[in-house]
């Protein structure tokens, strides 16, 4: 749409000084926990009247901090540009917001990944309250989707049929103690809330993604999912698990998931990502003088991710392979790798988020290949980590978005990744 393109200009135009970039990022995560007008203003001057800045939004806050009435405009026109943002990106704040959002999308041929938003858990509260929530939200999307036209190709693969609808869990959301020095404990808590969550996805015919959040929890979470796969209750589960290409590791993981897969009586699902956390993981690797566990180059972690895609499509026949990817060089491989290989055309299935890569999207669809997209719902607050993840990722200088809208060239974007070659 004409709107669409005129705000991603805007956004490139303002966002293309990484340090009034940083200062935006700032200023929109902590923005909605701001209440009133005064703090709200304080901190768009703050963050925002900087030498960075373009020179028209320093004047524009000089002028609106000449009077009350300037101020109350400055905050209602911030106000309505971040919740336009976040539409973007969020599905809905509630399933009933989303679902018509994601029936109009099962009718252009994808299929919804529900996430449900809030990834801040402090008390075994905030758990219990993110475990409910999560089996309530896929209660009601899954009878809801029950009625919606078949779309054939999104109904299976070459092990047999599968949901319509799948959901997306975060372990670290299910414990208030999910992290390596209280190790048994989360994952014993998790475990139990993820259980009614596992016997809803049953009931209702969904496929439940345990999500891959940062390093330090990696094994643990790996150890939850084969410890609720491995219960009798749960062999049979449609569930899935991720692996980040950006980890220098991320090959090793993969290959021992194949090996449980092998051992499992169903198929697994296994999601190939580049990978969300990299600043986190390398500021605390280097915080605390740890090799970091992240690829320090782009090109090392689009390498790795060819290189996975390979031994993921051989590991096919006790695999359910998934791309998640908006890079069109990374997409193609997978295709072509698979094809080489023999593989049948429905065993791949290819993720995207929502709100970005809709001309991938469409093209996966338009060759019958199976793609979902990965639908954020939930309230402005508890999500704006996430939203904060995804306008970073639409304004890299190195994203694919970001190059498609600069019209590079076809064979640039097909161009397999090649490390740097260094000189003397």
């Amino acid at each position: 749409p004409l709107a669409r393109r005129w705000e991603d200009k805007l956004v490139d135009r303002l966002l293309s000084d990484d340090a009034f970039k940083t200062q935006v990022f700032r200023l929109v995560d902590v923005y909605p926990a701001l209440r009133s007008t005064p703090d709200r203003f304080d901190h768009l001057d703050s963050y925002l009247n900087v030498e960075a800045a373009p020179k028209l939004v320093r004047m524009g806050l000089r002028l609106a901090a000449a009077s009350t009435l300037g101020r109350r405009s400055a905050v209602r026109i911030l106000d309505a540009s971040i919740s336009r943002m976040a539409r973007r990106f969020i599905a809905g704040s509630t399933p009933d917001e989303a679902l018509p959002t994601l029936r109009t999308l099962w009718t252009e041929g994808t299929a919804p990944i529900l996430d449900l938003l809030g990834e801040v858990t402090v008390t075994d509260r905030d758990a219990d309250r993110y475990g409910t929530r999560v089996e309530e939200y896929l209660t009601a999307v899954a009878s809801e989707m029950a009625s919606w036209d078949s779309q054939a190709h999104l109904r299976g693969d070459h092990h047999g049929s599968l949901p319509r609808l799948s959901v997306a869990i975060k372990p670290t959301a299910l414990s208030a103690r999910y992290h390596p020095l209280s190790g048994e404990t989360g994952v014993t808590e998790a475990a139990g809330r993820i259980r009614p969550i596992l016997r809803a996805a049953i009931k209702h015919d969904a496929f439940v993604w345990f999500d891959m959040e940062y390093f330090a929890v990696r094994d643990m979470t790996v150890r939850l999912f084969k410890m609720l796969l491995g219960e009798p209750e749960f062999a049979s589960v449609n569930a899935g698990i991720v692996v980040q290409a950006y980890l220098r590791d991320s090959m090793d993981q993969l290959n021992d998931i194949v090996d449980f897969a092998r051992g499992h009586s169903h198929p697994i699902g296994v999601r190939l990502v580049k990978g969300a956390y990299w600043d986190t993981e390398t500021v605390e690797a280097a915080a605390h003088g740890w090799p970091s566990p992240v690829y320090s180059e782009k090109v090392e972690t689009d390498m790795n991710f060819e290189a996975c895609t390979g031994v993921l499509n051989r590991a096919y026949q006790v695999l359910r392979p998934a791309y998640a990817s908006h890079n069109l060089r990374s997409v193609a491989h997978a295709i072509a790798d698979a094809r080489a290989q023999g593989l049948p055309e429905n065993a791949l299935e290819f993720q995207m988020l929502y709100g970005m890569g809709d001309d991938l999207r469409r093209a996966t669809n338009k060759l019958g290949l199976r793609t979902r997209f990965y639908a954020p719902v939930g309230e402005l607050i508890p999500g704006m980590a996430y939203l904060v993840r995804r306008l970073l990722e639409n304004t890299s200088n190195e994203s694919f978005l970001r190059q498609s809208r600069s019209h590079e060239e076809l064979s640039e974007l097909l161009a397999a990744p090649r490390p740097r070659i260094a000189h003397d």
